[in-house]
C-alpha cells in the first residue's frame, strides 16, 4: 500500500440497519470484520469498474500504486474493497463510485477511522481529507514527524508478522 492510498469497503446499508436503528458513528474493527456483509446481496459493480480502471485479474481493477478495487468471494459473502489513490484522484471515478453506492443502497466503511460514510459526495470528500493519505499529501514532513502514527504503524506490522 502506498502512503497516498485510502482503504475503503462498500457494504449494504440494510445489513447495518438490521443491527442498529441508524448508522453508527463508530464501529469496532473486529466487529466489522466478523460480519458476513454480502450474504444474500448482489450488486454488479464490474461494468462501472471496467469503464474506469484496467483489469488486473478476474476480480481486481486498477494499478498497484494507484486506485485498486478488488472483489472477493462469490455472490454469498462477497466483498468490495477499494484502495483509492488520493495522489492522483480521478474525480469522475469518485463521483461515479459515490453515485453507484447511493443507487445500490451501499455505504462506505474505512478501518482507518472505523466510520461508515454515507454515499454523498461532500461527506465522502470530507472523510477523504481527514485520512492519513491526505495528511501525507498535504504535509509530508509533518506526516513523518508524527511519531505516534509511525509507532502505531510499526506495532501493526509487528503484530501482523507474529
Amino acid at each position: 500500500m502506498a502512503v497516498w492510498q485510502w482503504d475503503l469497503w462498500l457494504v449494504p446499508k440494510a445489513r447495518i440497519l438490521e443491527r442498529f436503528e441508524s448508522i453508527p458513528q463508530y464501529l469496532d474493527e473486529k466487529w466489522f470484520e466478523s460480519l458476513d456483509w454480502w450474504n444474500g446481496y448482489e450488486v454488479r459493480i464490474e461494468p462501472l469498474l471496467d469503464s474506469f480502471l484496467p483489469r488486473l485479474s478476474e476480480s481486481a481493477w486498477g494499478a498497484a500504486d494507484g486506485t485498486v478495487v478488488r472483489l472477493s468471494g462469490e455472490n454469498d459473502g462477497a466483498e468490495i474493497f477499494i484502495r483509492l489513490d488520493l495522489h492522483q484522484p480521478d474525480p469522475d471515478f469518485i463521483r461515479s463510485l459515490v453515485d453507484f453506492a447511493k443507487e445500490n443502497s451501499l455505504v462506505f466503511f474505512t478501518l482507518e477511522s472505523n466510520l461508515f460514510i454515507e454515499p454523498e459526495l461532500q461527506k465522502f470528500l470530507c472523510e477523504a481529507r481527514k485520512s492519513r493519505a491526505f495528511r501525507f499529501l498535504d504535509d509530508p514532513e509533518g506526516f513523518f514527524r508524527d511519531y505516534n502514527y509511525l509507532n502505531k504503524i510499526n506495532d501493526e506490522i509487528r503484530d501482523s508478522n507474529e
